[in-house]
């Protein structure tokens, strides 16, 4: 009798036992995800700070006209009246504003609108002098080579079109429309060559050679300006040149590099060339600036496309963009270094066209390929000197980690968010904002341009508007 009552009393408690573990397992998992979210909301707060942080050291960095290249020199070249004179601090400048803007639209309470607003318009007006348009759809002299330098580079011109695009989507202020539409009309009455199947070239020097950076712009701001306005000669050009049809076709027949698989079909992994030499692709290093841009490029095509399909006849679907930009966005954060046990430095593209240096460095943080011997990359990437003689390219990696953000935006692809979101944490972390992104103790110089990077990194992880894509 005895025996009997412990059994079923041992039999009681392995039934209480067994009923009551999934309620253990959902307090666990509840525990889980709760710890989850906290650790999501800590990390969404510290990229929060680190992008005011960053956002407020631009802005102490503008000077009434554009931006300081160091604390202790002027901004952009300038001739007494205007800010129009060129030099890598031009075309930063641009993106500035664009990091900017992007900022405030995803934060529109924060205290900073009103100034990034006002130094917006300030280097509108700084830049134009007299010569801004006045109404929609100018073809007269274009502002940004009124200058005393004779800088006339296409590249730098599409930079500013998309920053006052930009400024239009934030504001709605018709000037700077207008202004974009003048800037595209100029590029493409005094850019455009019809040899090796069309395309933009980059300056006005007597061998100008067409290269991924001019054309990656002209095509994207020709396809946002049909986004924006509807008006089919952004996508078909005026006066037998350009437009964004033409110069679509122009980069996927002569700059794009192929590594594997058939570009636009899935899995296929490719880069964009840095110039032509002749009608053939040329550049030893995938620069970011062109991946990123081609990337945005092909993200607004696609936008383009699925609204001017419908009305006209395509060759090409607008789903053929998309995955362009998915797959070429893919190809670069796959590209990380390797290093073996014996010290051998590898990478997946090594030794092919466009790679001689890897995209992404051994913690899979984004390091543009820059200046500098393989074995010394990225730590000791050749950057620029206390004079301000600094290296381009200090800018690129926020250019592309905005695009993939502005590409996801359609695509959702995990891995792209993935991507963002680790660089952008290794980012928030880092004492001062420069040019290595996972290293506090040799991330220099820091200087605005180094800080518009961050601020697109740090961007590019953050819920909220898409206007600026």
């Amino acid at each position: 009798m005895v025996k009997r009552t412990l059994c079923a009393v041992a039999a009681t408690l392995s039934l209480v036992a067994l009923t009551a573990q999934p309620a253990l397992a959902a307090s666990a998992a509840t525990a889980a995800r709760a710890t989850a979210a906290t650790s999501a909301a800590e990390a969404d707060a510290t990229r929060a700070n680190a992008a005011r942080v960053a956002v407020g050291a631009i802005l102490a960095d503008y000077d009434g006209a554009l931006f300081h290249m160091t604390k202790t020199s002027s901004a952009c070249p300038n001739d007494g009246t205007r800010s129009n004179q060129g030099a890598s601090c031009w075309w930063w400048a641009a993106n500035a504003f664009m990091a900017l803007i992007s900022y405030a639209e995803k934060h529109p309470h924060s205290a900073y609108l009103g100034r990034i607003r006002t130094d917006l318009s300030d280097t509108y007006g700084n830049v134009c002098g007299g010569d801004c348009p006045a109404g929609q759809n100018p073809t007269g002299t274009d502002p940004f080579i009124v200058n005393t330098h004779g800088n006339v580079y296409y590249d730098d011109i599409g930079w500013w079109e998309q920053a006052w695009l930009n400024a239009y989507k934030w504001t709605h202020s018709k000037r700077y429309l207008y202004l974009a539409e003048q800037l595209w009309s100029y590029v493409t009455a005094h850019g455009w060559r019809s040899g090796c199947n069309g395309g933009v070239i980059q300056d006005t020097k007597a061998h100008a050679t067409k290269d991924a950076f001019a054309n990656a712009l002209y095509l994207r701001n020709s396809a946002w300006l049909y986004s924006i306005t509807g008006e089919t000669r952004f996508m078909t050009g005026r006066g037998g040149k350009g437009g964004a049809l033409a110069d679509a076709e122009f980069i996927r027949a002569r700059l794009i590099y192929t590594y594997s698989g058939t570009p636009g079909d899935s899995g296929a992994r490719f880069t964009i060339a840095d110039h032509l030499n002749g009608c053939a692709a040329m550049g030893s290093n995938a620069w970011l600036q062109s991946q990123g841009e081609m990337i945005n490029a092909w993200t607004d095509m696609y936008a383009a496309e699925k609204t001017y399909c419908r009305k006209h006849h395509c060759t090409v679907a607008a789903a053929y963009y998309n995955r362009l930009a998915d797959e070429l966005a893919r190809t670069v954060i796959s590209d990380k270094l390797v290093v073996e046990k014996n010290g051998t430095r590898t990478w997946p593209f090594k030794g092919r066209k466009g790679q001689a240096r890897p995209t992404v460095d051994a913690k899979g943080i984004l390091s543009e390929p820059c200046d500098s011997p393989v074995s010394d990359w990225p730590n000791d990437c050749k950057l620029g000197n206390s004079a301000g003689t600094y290296q381009s390219y200090l800018i690129s990696k926020g250019i592309f980690e905005r695009a993939i953000y502005c590409s996801n935006h359609n695509l959702k692809d995990s891995e792209l968010t993935t991507f963002a979101s680790v660089n952008a944490a290794s980012i928030a972390r880092l004492p001062h904002f420069g040019f290595l992104w996972d290293s506090p103790n040799a991330n220099k110089p820091v200087i605005f341009a180094t800080q518009v990077s961050v601020l697109d990194g740090l961007n590019a992880a953050m819920t909220g508007s898409y206007a600026m894509c």
